[in-house]
């Protein structure tokens, strides 16, 4: 059974369970139950810093907030120790990461660093089902070639590598792998 939290406000989360049917099935089971406006996940193995919705919030301020994503930076870390920090800001510049698509295309966008509006789930689908290593990007490729988006430079999100981890490997198929 896969188990997912929805979060409902900053201090009350409600479980949910389903039968095991991917990322993917989660994360629409997760969008069709939320009860606010923006939707962003966390994997079971990764961290957010206590204070990642905040900080994206404040980077929509002044624009308009259900017409863009935001994303932020990410560590990445193993049981041991901090592996690299500022993972994308280190790479790119805010102008590169904001234009459309460039983050896509450049691998540059990590599956829980996104904040996006529920609206743009109603106007562009959910996540493909069919897809089962790479929803992520999929659903990145289809939102962002159309919908503004800002990057936040704060790195509140850390990304767990361990032996088990395949995000490399998945990843390896999309545009920009090469690099």
């Amino acid at each position: 059974i896969s188990i997912f939290w929805a979060q409902l406000a900053q201090s009350t989360s409600i479980l949910y369970a389903k039968e095991n049917g991917g990322v993917s099935t989660a994360l629409n089971e997760g969008i069709r139950q939320m009860k606010g406006e923006y939707f962003s996940w966390l994997s079971h193995d990764d961290l957010y810093l206590p204070d990642k919705i905040a900080h994206q919030m404040a980077c929509l301020q002044g624009g308009d907030t259900s017409e863009t994503i935001v994303f932020g930076d990410y560590a990445n870390f193993t049981d041991e120790a901090m592996v690299e920090e500022n993972v994308v800001g280190k790479r790119y510049t805010k102008e590169e990461l904001e234009r459309p698509l460039f983050a896509v295309f450049h691998r540059a966008v990590y599956g829980c660093t996104p904040l996006i509006s529920r609206s743009l789930f109603d106007r562009y689908g959910l996540f493909d089902e069919k897809q089962r290593t790479t929803q992520d990007y999929d659903m990145w490729f289809r939102l962002m070639r159309y919908t503004p988006v800002r990057y936040c430079p704060a790195c509140d999100t850390k990304a767990r590598i361990h032996a088990a981890c395949t995000r490399e490997e998945h990843l390896s198929g999309l545009p920009g792998a090469a690099e």
